[in-house]
């Protein structure tokens, strides 16, 4: 594209371009000027030049203008933005040295993923104008970040993230999805090896493509996924969720030992992955994170078409001699159903990303996406026992025009993803789920949830679901611990909001409100539209005596479920403990939902 036809030679070329574009604001800088305007322009400067020779260089980002009071930034990669928006703002803190707050210069960021126009001197285009407008939502020495970016931060690695809803910025027709983050923060309840004696923890991580398409860094989530399958088939192994690692094989500048800790495991399985022809070239390695020893390594090659169809017999082998170097025993050779290519493989989580999100037209198109990938791959039981899932939040959110078809359409899913694989470990989770919310047939959720564990012992769902029946059954220490067993499983989970919510219900069922509380909040902070968060929460807060905060939050759930009334809670309620249900019913009525 050129501009030379409209503006005569010599104007410099247009190039259209997806870039990460981050914009930098000096808080009150009027203010800050008029008070004492040597010095600050003097601070500005050195810390201008620190960013140019010390932030973007480290980052390989790129400074298109600085102003007086901002600067417009943009890099190539979402991680590398992100983390020189945090170098920044750490930098900046040394320029405040030996100064009273009043003097300090404190900076707001906005960041934003997009397609830009650019030349040598500018960059141009509304997501130029929307990174703008985000630094108006970040608070003073924070960073506030679109929808765009936030698909590819890991909530506790990356940063600590909180969504803020949809908000209105000067200029723009519709809200915008904005979260705010910080530095990256350590998990408050540290990941462990859990007490049901998996004592030996194992994280995949996803292996490094040699090649740079698109294509190729995929099949490098694909190879870590064979992988883990395998592994997780060794009851005594505890084996990290691939929900968790996926994506961690881009984050180079974590260490080892901060990837383990994170996770919770003691040993790191990593690689590296190249096409050549038919076949996929593999080195893997095991490495004990707290040494940062590697303790085996192997190379070998696979058949392309048996990597894509899960059905390479090498990723056993090589499960096996990683367990054998772990434990000492030779893993049992196990493949489970996985979809045959990568465009499906790519599509399948890209739905899952838009079910959990819980926009109404993400969660709609998510559905279009199961539906396809049903139709494309009739005998595979993953994006059936997905659409029964859908099916379920959608009731669970409100959103159902009519709950009994909805209850009916879920129930048919998973039931057929069953009939074409009996011990697809997460179909057998989704099937229980729905059979105790949808049916409230606890017996049929509990032989589903013992079949899950028994096909794969790191079932994190099953875990997880189990521990919403066990709460519903009164048993509550063991639904509490159910519940933080699943999270352990996966501790970055890319739907943590998801796993935080049901430690809030089971400790808000076990009368533990305070808990329930901290664990509500910290759901809500994921995801705003979760509708079962909110309820739980709100419940929650009634009880302890939070009446006001109670009401505020159950003002936010009806914005999202303006159907809910106490009958129906009651109506679709699964647990049948009549005190149970009359307890929180009545702390529904207390936040002012209506009867």
């Amino acid at each position: 594209m050129s501009t030379t036809d409209s503006q005569g030679e010599g104007w410099p070329e247009l190039v259209r371009a997806t870039k990460t574009i981050v914009v930098v604001d000096v808080v009150e800088s009027v203010r800050l000027m008029q008070a004492n305007e040597a010095d600050v322009i003097d601070r500005w400067r050195r810390f201008v030049h620190e960013v140019r020779s010390q932030v973007l260089p480290a980052h390989q980002g790129r400074m298109v203008k600085s102003l007086g009071d901002g600067m417009l930034l943009e890099f190539d990669d979402v991680l590398a933005g992100v983390a020189a928006a945090q170098d920044m703002h750490r930098s900046m803190q040394g320029f405040n040295l030996d100064r009273v707050a009043t003097d300090c210069l404190q900076l707001r960021i906005g960041v934003n993923l997009c397609e830009v126009v650019r030349d040598h001197d500018d960059i141009y285009g509304s997501g130029v104008n929307l990174a703008a407008r985000l630094t108006s939502l970040a608070k003073p020495g924070g960073t506030a970040i679109s929808m765009a970016v936030r698909e590819h931060l890991r909530d506790g690695l990356d940063a600590d993230l909180e969504d803020i809803g949809e908000c209105w910025v000067k200029n723009l027709p519709e809200p915008i999805r904005t979260w705010r983050l910080s530095s990256t923060v350590a998990p408050s309840e540290p990941a462990s090896t859990t007490k049901q004696g998996l004592e030996v923890g194992v994280a995949v991580l996803p292996f490094k493509s040699l090649a740079p398409g698109e294509t190729d860094a995929l099949l490098g989530e694909l190879v870590a996924e064979e992988l883990l399958t395998c592994l997780s088939k060794v009851p005594y192994l505890s084996v990290i969720s691939q929900l968790s690692t996926m994506g961690l094989g881009r984050r180079s500048h974590q260490s080892p030992q901060t990837l383990a800790k994170l996770l919770g495991a003691r040993f790191l399985v990593q690689g590296s992955c190249a096409r050549s022809g038919d076949l996929v070239r593999l080195h893997v390695e095991l490495m004990d994170a707290r040494s940062q020893q590697v303790v085996w390594a192997e190379s070998t090659s696979v058949d392309m078409a048996a990597v894509l169809s899960g059905q390479a017999a090498a990723f056993a082998e090589l499960s096996a001699q990683i367990s054998r170097a772990l434990v000492g025993r030779e893993a049992e050779r196990a493949c489970t159903a996985v979809l045959p290519t990568l465009e499906s493989y790519a599509l399948l989580f890209g739905a899952v990303g838009l079910l959990h999100r819980l926009s109404l037209d993400d969660f709609n198109r998510a559905r279009e996406m199961l539906d396809h990938l049903c139709e494309r791959h009739p005998r595979s039981p993953v994006p059936k026992a997905w659409l029964g899932k859908w099916h379920v939040m959608r009731l669970g959110q409100g959103w159902s025009p009519d709950p009994k078809e909805d209850g009916q359409r879920a129930l048919w899913q998973t039931s057929s993803a069953l009939d074409l694989a009996p011990d697809h470990a997460p179909s057998l989770a989704l099937d229980g789920f729905v059979s105790g919310y949808v049916r409230k047939d606890f017996a049929t959720a509990e032989r589903r949830y013992e079949q899950a564990l028994q096909a794969n012992p790191n079932e994190s769902l099953a875990w997880l679901y189990r521990s919403a029946m066990l709460g519903y059954r009164e048993q509550h220490d063991l639904a509490v611990e159910s519940a933080l067993h699943a999270q352990r499983l996966s501790p970055l989970d890319p739907m943590r909001y998801y796993f935080d919510h049901f430690i809030s219900l089971t400790k808000l069922l076990a009368g533990d409100y305070a808990g329930a509380i901290d664990y509500g909040l910290r759901s809500l902070r994921g995801n705003r539209q979760h509708a079962s968060t909110l309820r739980a929460l709100v419940m929650a807060q009634a009880l302890d005596g939070q009446v006001e905060a109670a009401r505020a939050h159950a003002l936010e759930l009806l914005r999202i479920e303006p159907g809910l009334t106490i009958s129906a809670f009651r109506a679709r309620y699964p647990g049948q403990r009549q005190a149970q249900v009359d307890r929180l019913a009545e702390a529904l009525a207390m936040a002012g939902v209506p009867h």
